[in-house]
Parts: structure tokens; sequence; C-alpha cells
């Protein structure tokens, strides 16, 4: 069960980073 959690955090994580750099890239694509 603690696997399943941990793997759910880990892909959790991984989408919330990804959608982070998109933002950053927006916000940077769009001051410049």
């Amino acid at each position: 069960m603690v696997e399943a959690s941990f793997a759910l955090l880990t892909v959790f994580a991984a989408i919330l980073a990804l959608a982070a750099f998109k933002l950053a890239r927006y916000a940077i694509g769009e001051s410049a």
C-alpha cells in the first residue's frame, strides 16, 4: 500500500513540475 501511494505521489509531483515548467516558460515568453 505504501508503494502504491508513493508511486501516486511521484506521478503527481511529476505532473506538477511539468505544469510549473510550462507556466514559467509562458511567463518568460510573455515578459520577453
